[in-house]
């Protein structure tokens, strides 16, 4: 007999022992390692974990952190890694040896024994451990702070703690353009002549934080005792996201490429040894630095482009040091330290021999000479300096700054080198030639190097290569794009050298505080205007005479980084208080800028167009959903009371009416290719440019409006070899951009595609605008670079919504503001094409003032709406709204789905965890709780114990779902969530889901899916659909008869993936929208509040469900006096009285009650039979009258013909007026052709019977004749309004096409045309005015012209404004309502992590793995090839321009000519006709000659095409000038042309 009690008791014991024993020795183990580190690089720079933290790692992870280490050399990193398996391994042996045989030393040996087997195959064999790759190429961001004023490191009590949040605080802006890396480098002093570089670099981790990273990293190597080090002057760093491979050390900047050596050299900062005539060199360390953003894809020498392949292996070669890593920008650093060569002679003679002379190039093929053979020479070159200099009574300056000092020293040294020892033994005579000499060896494979032009380069550089010209040397010969900064340790305390090309980088300068901050992202430079100086400083003295100085005002400076510029910031010279004074110098590659620094820079200080940057909050994404109310009553009331944005829409408004003009005047040809107004971005700023563009075409449907990519743009027109747009409509030939209106839509404003387009269509027009963030950004500046030299304020070209730089990657709030802005500029563009007749003609306008005020209304009421949905109003306060409960309780309903599967892990890991500790599992115990020891019991409770422990997540997942009461029947597998919306609400709120959990862990994770429910979604989806996804609808409001049928169709949609089954189970829906009723197949559906007044066609569902009631009531009331009672209710209808929104309080005038909730089906069955009773009784009355008319035709055949138009009909006023019986579709249709055929009849018959006199066109009082006959009820002067709205041409008369369109207008045509408004307020600003109707068309109703027309009738001349309001507001409003329900999903399960694992295990959910809320990376396009092209196109337009201007000049002249010689012959008389003859001939000659110069011009390339037109035409002036001389005596100032 077993006894099961005793066994399972032992067995649990030793379990436990056996965990606890292992624990330990994983703690001693990991001990080991960190003190190790401790004794190697001390606490100070050890960066290990707090001891809570590292012995939860050490026990559960077997792991422990040292950050250190990776900058630690080789063997340090080798003892800290070996100590811990020589430690595991000596205690391991100490254990077995001290307890042999005891019967605790089971557990305690077993768990010594598997730690130093664990320790052997990861610390010295390396098993498990992953290895690091090097990177490539990468697009990131540079970033640095240069401290003037000593105070920000020696102040008490701040120890240069703000100078390290200062540069912290620029590491987190940055980071939106990528952070998997970042690094800062600092100098030190090591000696009062000597300084040492400090290098920080770190790996950002998944769920980790770069900023506090290199913060962390940053305290421990560049401070002591807590402060930072007092020498540090500047601080130089970059984050990076790399393209094109992972994200490592060796790939992170700062770069170098050599090691630090001692190099001989005369200190460019020694002003007594540059002054004295025995110049003496000095030995110290040398080393160079640079960060970099963008690419090098060759570097030039001697006119050869060498790949960077090439340069790498070549570098390897010059410099004897091996390729630190694969990326280019460490080529950049290895070329720096071959260039920056001044002050050294071995430097300067190596730069000569191996780039500068002109037999240099970058073979590979054969060794170079070690830099040993160039300091030898220089020796000598050292020996004759000193003569040189002692003999003469020079110093080094001097001959710096003669040419003719210069020259006698080159050839003195061309002398003495050539008979020197040093250089007959050394291996540079194979390659140098001096004059009248053959080479030693034979000859070479290069060309050989004259010994004159080696000395000359060599003495140049050795006094220029300083390192601004080191920078412009290297600009100069690189191919790529660049924003490039550069430090070495010759000019380490003094000078840092900044470059930008096709890569945006500026400088901004504080000189009341002290320091000067620099960066690619213009947000990240602002950070100095946040942060005070430690203590107070003297402000900088300015210029008494008011004149201009860059470094004494708070400005920021940028780089031209089209055209390449390279600027000095040199920080040498000190002031009497130890303040360092600032200096520049700026060299520009190609002047497209213009040279005069102070039109180049932009004031900081109480500049009211520069936003501060946001303030960090602890969960920035709900404090974006929160500010949207606020926000976006900002733009609003911005757009009325005029500032920025309405300069911008004038200007806007200028370029239309100029576009429209000209397409009126036959100007601009309309072909297939024709875009009038073009909407550019990318990702969710392309997406609302779409709806935009969708919305603009939809209100002007004869316009040419087109959205397209950003990147498709770049593609086609951004490289000569352009990359096919396949399956787009786009090409090198179409579209035709020529002065096309432009709005780049690009919330960050320094997105490379919107910000290369920027620059590339400048080339084609100058009607660019951009739709961003704020007013300081990278496409603004571009724009504003336009109108610089003009200094017009009304040329504004950027529209803002004033929220600044959002850090969150999930983006709602510049989603929501941008779609708030776009709708402002919506409504400005339409009153600007209303406003004048011939533009509504010329865009076949069908958007109305009437739409466009009650759009402005729903516009104004959607801050209500969404404050609602967000539970903040606009003021900052909280509200508790039933909306947004429901919304959080679905986000908290998908966060309980998500997680299951993490909740069902740990409930397994503790079952297991007890169960073996114990060694009771449940049905072993209760087997033997209850006294079951029988042998065959035994197997089967283990049997059945198996069995819980292989089901145990399942079963945890059942008892979860059971506890929450969830449905049972999903599956237990990782959730898909999909997103069904009209396009830019479905795509926007996918990248927002998808961005919250791209950091999640695998076992919480959401894969995230969008499409059109009205369009593609079942056709894309509803074949992955499964028991337990996750599907999300918003639904149209299906009351507004224009948006009844989509509302049908995404019902449809949702009922048709919610009806695919298994097991009887199937996916979770959820749908949003504001028609309150329900749907059968959903989990829930959320009803958003209708903050709005009423559409007419809600009006009439108010007027029958009151009838409908009425009747009810009465019916209920009759059957109660007869003893019965009405039990039922019609089936379609739901009683609801409350007058009260959802928070719970009074809803006024704004906020639409309806009294019915009626499904979509109903609805559209309802307004379907409208229609169909409508037409029936229109097409009756219709035959009615032409019966009638056909009677009093026959009765009276004698009296004189009189065409009587057909009065409208009158439609039914609710839907159960009796419409007679129905009619066939055939006999509809039939009736329909028979009632147009017989009104254009009678129109003919009309006007030609008011054409009295047969000229074919209606005057004005013919037309008001004609119209009285019509319409007897208008006034005289609204008569005239319509004819002067249909005379289009202006003639004053109608043709029959004009006579024909008004008489066809019905009564709300008329309507529209009499009641336009008045676009003007009360300060002549062009302004929607809101709709103040209780209800829309309100107005309509209550018109007497329009008393024949029904209700229905009126309602379906709104669907334009319904539209409007579908995609102008309503969809902003689903939108933020999944924002609100999408981050309450996220935040639980953000949360749901630190909680359970003691803070092991966290993440925020405002970042995702890439870190790039800003798109810089150059994609498609690189941005090289981006710079070339803008370069080719702009100087073509140039070109082109220029020819045109001296053609029309030349013409002028020409004709001047003409009426002289008219003139001529009138005075002289007959006896100079002969001669006027031959000079009218060579006209014809000229003009010919003229004509096939423009030809040629426009299908020739630049100047081939502009120089053939020119001499044609030079050629035919000629002629002219010689027949005008044979016929006839001409004056002198006849004969004179000027141009």
């Amino acid at each position: 007999m077993v006894n099961l009690s005793s066994a399972s008791k032992t067995s649990g014991s030793s379990s436990l022992k056996m965990l606890v024993w292992y624990s330990f020795f994983g703690i001693l183990h990991e001990l080991a390692h960190a003190s190790m580190a401790l004794w190697m690089l001390g606490f100070e720079n050890s960066g290990l974990d707090t001891p809570r933290i590292f012995v939860l790692r050490a026990a559960f992870g077997r792991a422990c952190t040292i950050p250190s280490l990776l900058e630690a050399t080789p063997w340090e990193a080798a003892l800290v890694r070996h100590a811990g398996w020589i430690f595991s391994l000596a205690l391991a042996l100490v254990v077995v040896a001290a307890f042999p045989g005891r019967k605790v030393g089971g557990a305690l040996q077993m768990a010594a024994v598997v730690t130093a087997l664990e320790a052997v195959c990861t610390d010295l064999l390396g098993v498990g451990v992953v290895k690091g790759v090097s990177a490539a190429t990468l697009f990131c961001g540079n970033f640095g702070v240069i401290l003037l004023h000593p105070c920000w490191t020696n102040t008490p009590g701040d120890n240069g703690k703000t100078a390290l949040d200062l540069i912290e605080k620029m590491i987190e802006v940055t980071m939106m353009r990528g952070a998997q890396t970042g690094g800062v480098v600092a100098w030190v002093n090591k000696t009062p002549t000597t300084v040492a570089p400090i290098r920080c670099r770190v790996v950002n981790g998944k769920r980790t934080d770069l900023s506090e990273l290199l913060r962390k990293d940053m305290n421990k190597k560049m401070c002591k005792g807590g402060s930072l080090k007092p020498s540090i002057r500047a601080l130089m760093g970059h984050t990076r996201f790399a393209t094109s491979s992972k994200a490592t050390m060796d790939g992170t900047h700062p770069h170098t490429w050599s090691a630090p050596e001692f190099r001989r050299i005369y200190p460019m900062e020694d002003a007594k040894l540059w002054k004295s005539s025995e110049p003496v060199p000095v030995v110290r360390m040398e080393s160079n630095y640079i960060t970099h953003n963008g690419d090098l894809d060759f570097f030039k020498v001697n006119g050869e482009h060498n790949d960077l392949d090439t340069v790498q292996k070549w570098l390897e070669l010059a410099t004897g040091h091996k390729m630190p890593c694969s990326v280019d920008s460490a080529a950049i650093a290895g070329l720096i330290d071959i260039i920056r060569a001044a002050g050294c002679f071995g430097l300067s003679m190596r730069y000569a021999f191996l780039v500068s002379c002109k037999g240099s190039n970058m073979k590979t093929d054969a060794p170079l000479p070690t830099y040993k053979t160039y300091e030898d020479l220089g020796m000598e070159f050292e020996a004759g300096l000193k003569q040189f200099c002692s003999k003469n009574g020079y110093g080094l300056n001097d001959l710096k700054r003669s040419r003719t000092l210069k020259r006698k020293f080159v050839d003195l040294m061309v002398t003495a080198l050539a008979d020197s020892a040093r250089f007959k033994n050394s291996p540079l005579r194979r390659c140098v030639v001096v004059k009248g000499c053959s080479l030693e060896g034979g000859q070479s494979d290069s060309p050989p190097i004259s010994m004159h032009d080696f000395v000359a380069k060599t003495v140049e550089a050795f006094f220029y290569n300083d390192i601004y010209g080191t920078t412009k040397i290297f600009m100069k010969d690189a191919v790529g794009s660049f924003g490039l900064m550069v430090t070495t340790s010759m000019e380490a305390q003094r000078q840092i050298c900044i470059a930008a090309r096709g890569q945006p980088m500026s400088i901004v300068f504080y000189p009341d505080k002290g320091i000067i901050t620099y960066g690619s992202e213009l947000a990240a430079v602002k950070a100095g205007l946040t942060f005070d100086a430690p203590k107070e400083i003297p402000k900088v003295k300015r210029d008494a005479h008011g004149k201009f100085d860059v470094t004494k005002e708070t400005c920021r400076f940028d780089l031209d980084d089209l055209g390449g510029e390279v600027v000095l910031v040199d920080f040498s010279e000190k002031a009497a208080d130890g303040r360092s004074i600032a200096q520049i110098k700026a060299h520009q590659e190609s002047k497209t800028t213009g040279p005069y620094l102070k039109e180049r820079t932009t004031l900081l200080d109480n500049n009211e167009f520069l936003l501060p940057l946001t303030t960090t909050t602890k969960d920035p994404i709900l404090t974006d959903i929160e500010s949207i109310p606020y926000y976006l009553e900002q733009v609003q009331c911005d757009w009325r009371e005029g500032g920025l944005n309405r300069i911008t829409a004038w200007s806007l408004g200028r370029c239309l009416r100029r576009r429209l003009k000209d397409r009126i005047d036959g100007k601009i040809p309309v072909n297939g290719s024709t875009v009038d107004v073009l909407i550019t971005g990318c990702e969710v700023s392309l997406w609302l440019g779409e709806q935009f563009a969708s919305d603009l075409q939809k209100a002007f449907p004869k316009l040419f409006i087109k959205a397209t990519s950003s990147n498709k743009l770049l593609g086609v027109f951004g490289q000569e070899l352009a990359v096919p747009s396949i399956g787009f409509p786009m090409s090198d030939k179409m579209p035709d951009l020529k002065d096309t209106i432009v709005i780049i839509v690009s919330h960050s404003g320094g997105t490379f595609a919107p910000l290369a387009v920027s620059n590339l269509l400048q080339s084609f027009t100058n009607n660019i605008f951009v739709v961003s963030s704020e007013w300081d950004t990278q496409i603004g500046k571009q724009l504003r670079g336009m109108f610089a030299s003009e200094k017009d304020i009304m040329a504004s070209r950027v529209f803002t919504t004033n929220i600044g730089v959002r850090p969150a990657e999930p983006c709602s709030l510049s989603v929501a503001a941008t779609h708030q802005l776009l709708t402002q500029i919506f409504e400005y563009m339409c009153m600007v094409v209303l406003s004048d007749q011939h533009f509504r003609h010329l865009a076949g306008a069908a958007v109305t003032e009437r739409d466009l005020q009650a759009l402005e209304r729903c516009n104004r009421d959607n801050i209500f709406a969404l404050e609602t949905i967000v539970g903040m109003d606009a003021y900052g306060e909280r509200k508790d709204t039933l909306v947004n409960s429901d919304l959080k309780e679905a986000g908290s309903l998908w966060a309980d789905h998500i997680l299951e599967n993490a909740r069902a892990y740990i409930m397994s890991f503790v079952y297991v965890i007890v169960t073996v500790t114990v060694g009771y599992p449940i049905i072993s115990g209760i087997a033997t709780g209850a006294g079951l020891e029988a042998e065959w019991a035994f197997y089967i409770t283990r049997f059945f114990d198996a069995l819980i422990y292989f089901f145990l997540p399942q079963i945890n997942i059942i008892i979860i779902r059971l506890i929450q009461g969830r449905d049972l029947r999903h599956r237990m597998v990782g959730r898909t969530a999909v997103i069904g919306d009209i396009p830019w609400v479905a795509q926007s709120a996918e990248a927002f889901l998808s961005k919250i959990f791209a950091r999640s862990y695998s076992i919480a994770g959401l894969n995230v899916l969008s499409g059109n429910p009205a369009d593609h979604l079942v056709h894309r989806h509803t074949h992955r659909v499964v028991r337990g996804a996750l599907l999300v609808c918003g639904r149209p409001d299906g009351r507004l008869t224009a948006l009844t049928s989509a509302e049908c169709a995404v019902n449809l949609s949702v009922n048709q993936a919610s009806s695919i089954q298994s097991i009887d189970g199937t996916c979770e829906s959820i749908t949003i929208g504001h028609n309150p009723s329900e749907l059968s197949l959903t989990k829930k559906d959320i009803a958003l509040a209708s903050v709005r007044p009423a559409f007419l066609c809600e009006k009439i569902l108010g007027t029958i469900d009151e009838e409908t009631l009425r009747k009810q009531a009465a019916l209920a009331s009759k059957q109660e006096a007869k003893g019965r009672k009405l039990n039922k209710k019609m089936h379609f209808m739901k009683s609801s009285t409350d007058n009260t929104s959802d928070d719970g309080k009074s809803v006024d005038s704004r906020s639409l009650d309806s009294s019915t909730h009626r499904s979509s089906h109903n609805l559209k069955g309802l307004y379907l039979g409208l229609q169909e009773k409508s037409t029936r009784m229109m097409i009756r009355e219709a035959s009615k009258r032409t019966m009638q008319e056909s009677e009093r035709s026959i009765a009276s055949p004698s009296k004189p013909d009189v065409v009587v138009v057909p009065e409208p009909s009158r439609e039914l006023s609710t839907a159960f007026e009796d419409a007679g019986p129905e009619l066939s579709v055939e006999e509809e249709v039939l009736h329909s052709m028979i009632q147009e055929n017989q009104k254009s009849n009678e129109l003919r018959e009309l006007f030609n019977k008011l054409d009295d006199d047969g000229n074919g066109t209606v005057d004005l009082e013919e037309f008001i004749k004609a119209y009285e006959t019509v319409n007897s009820g208008l006034p005289r002067h609204e008569i005239e309004t319509i004819f002067r709205e249909a005379d289009v041409d202006d003639s004053g008369a109608l043709d029959f096409e004009e006579f024909r369109q008004v008489m066809s207008f019905s009564e709300l045509d008329v309507l529209r045309k009499l009641q336009q408004a008045a676009f003007r307020d009360d300060r002549g600003m062009m302004q929607v005015h809101a709709s103040m109707e209780n209800y829309f068309g309100e107005s309509m109703g209550n018109a007497q012209s329009l008393s024949t027309v029904g209700d229905f009738a009126k309602s379906q001349s709104q669907h334009l404004s319904m539209e409007l309001y579908e995609s102008r507001v309503a969809s902003l409003q689903r939108f933020v309502a999944m924002c609100v329900m999408f981050h309450q999903t996220g935040k639980q399960v953000q949360d749901f992590f630190p909680k359970y694992t003691f803070g092991l295990m966290n993440y925020n959910m405002e970042r995702t793995h890439s870190i790039m809320r800003i798109a810089t990376t150059a994609s498609p396009v690189s941005g090289d090839a981006v710079r070339g092209q803008m370069e080719r196109l702009r100087l073509r337009a140039r070109y082109q321009s220029a020819v045109h201007v001296i053609e029309g000049a030349w013409a002028t002249a020409d004709m001047q000519h003409m009426k002289r010689l008219k003139e001529q012959w009138r005075q002289n008389g007959r006896r100079r006709k002969s001669a006027l003859d031959v000079s009218l001939s060579s006209r014809l000659s000229l003009q010919n000659s003229t004509e096939f110069g423009q030809r040629s011009s426009s299908g020739l390339d630049d100047s081939q095409s502009s120089g053939r037109s020119l001499l044609a035409t030079v050629a035919a002036r000629a002629a002219q000038e010689r027949a005008a001389e044979e016929g006839g005596k001409m004056s002198d100032s006849d004969s004179d042309i000027s141009c």
